[in-house]
């Protein structure tokens, strides 16, 4: 089976690493497409397959988007895969028109979440009407969490009939019993990954992971750690994630990332286990989710998460038993809510087993893998294939 994966920016691959390799080890021959950077390739080696440089933006860029409709449906004619599944708003909406002009048999739309949530305006109208064409052409629209299906379907996107979620949601599940496992980190490793941070082992940490844009609450996250401060002594808080041109932040904010002593800056990394591991709690108060990953990769390492009460989060995060939920948007409250956590370390240490249980329980990468497997069998028609998921067989 000939499979194409397409996103928008490479980095992205990194959530479908998982199904990719499943895949791969089940006999499929694995092409990926995205803008022609570096990581594409690199990605391509490193799972062996094959990579097609499409110049996409996250950006509306009505005569690129067309070249690059023109440009995928040449690669999809070329390549004549049986599957195209993409994910991302953009790719999306440009792999679903190429690949409907290609006319490729099966056409998957992953949603992981609705820009339009945040957007104003014509973007607004305009990111809808995109999810809209995209979720036409797909056969099947896969969605990352229940929430997010239900949201899908009362804002008239696309039709209830074709949506569906993988598995209690998630991209690609989180693996708890190897990366995102406490055990693997002694107190001497945590204690010599803090002395490189500079960050004391004795003072509390207040972590943050994912993009460091205003959608994901840094405005609120750095005003409730500035009433934290006030309450707790040598706070530090750590975010771990990349910087981005168009993040909506304001000049002062960007310049206290920069330059305030107590707030300790790691880039964009594959495996923030180890920084999970160094937090006594995950702040999350993002405006807009589709799943909430971080959270639950959080969870899966025994920290618990203050997360805001939104679509996605509300499934990554079980309120009251493996962490918080807040009003999005909040200050105080996030403040309230973290204060708890760092105030009282049974409590850390009860919501944190518990989210690690219901990590292992809920969220196995493997039975996400297996389902989509399932699905592609089912949609290619391919009746041995599906025989051999039933049975519970991973050959190809």
């Amino acid at each position: 089976m000939k499979i194409l994966h397409v996103v928008t920016t490479p980095i992205s691959l990194n959530f479908v690493r998982g199904h990719l390799d499943d895949l791969r080890r089940r006999g499929c021959e694995i092409h990926v497409a995205a803008a022609p950077e570096p990581e594409l390739f690199r990605f391509a080696e490193e799972i062996g397959a094959t990579a097609h440089g499409v110049p996409l933006r996250r950006k509306i860029t009505p005569l690129l988007d067309l070249w690059c409709i023109g440009v995928l449906a040449w690669t999809l004619r070329r390549v004549r895969p049986a599957i195209v599944h993409a994910h991302t708003p953009k790719a999306g909406l440009i792999a679903m028109i190429a690949s409907w002009i290609a006319r490729t048999p099966v056409r998957l739309y992953h949603i992981h979440g609705l820009p339009a949530q945040t957007a104003r305006g014509v973007t607004r109208v305009l990111l809808n009407a995109s999810e809209r064409v995209a979720c036409r052409l797909a056969n099947r629209v896969y969605c990352v969490s229940p929430s997010l299906r239900r949201l899908v379907e009362a804002t008239g996107i696309c039709n209830a009939a074709k949506l569906h979620v993988l598995g209690n949601g998630s991209i690609g599940g989180v693996d708890a019993t190897a990366t995102f496992n406490p055990s693997r980190f002694s107190r001497q490793y945590r204690e010599s990954l803090r002395t490189q941070l500079k960050i004391p082992f004795e003072v509390a940490v207040v972590g943050f992971v994912g993009r460091v844009v205003r959608d994901k609450g840094i405005i609120e996250l750095l005003e409730a750690f500035d009433a934290l401060r006030a309450r707790h002594n040598r706070l530090r808080l750590l975010i771990v994630g990349p910087d981005e041109r168009n993040s909506g932040l304001p000049p002062e904010i960007l310049n206290r990332l920069r330059c305030d002593e107590e707030i300790i800056r790691v880039d964009y990394t594959r495996d923030p286990a180890p920084y999970f591991a160094c937090m006594n709690v995950l702040a999350f108060p993002s405006h807009r989710e589709g799943f909430g990953l971080a959270a639950i990769e959080a969870a899966a390492m025994e920290t618990p998460v203050v997360a805001t009460r939104i679509v996605g989060c509300v499934d990554s995060v079980e309120d009251g038993v493996t962490g918080q939920l807040i009003a999005p948007g909040d200050a105080a409250e996030l403040c309230s809510a973290l204060d708890r956590y760092l105030s009282e370390p049974e409590l850390r240490r009860v919501h944190g087993k518990a989210g690690r249980a219901r990590a292992l329980a809920q969220f196995s990468p493997k039975v996400l893998w297996a389902a989509l497997w399932a699905e592609y069998c089912d949609l290619t028609g391919d009746r041995r294939r599906m025989t051999s998921v039933r049975s519970g067989s991973a050959a190809a």
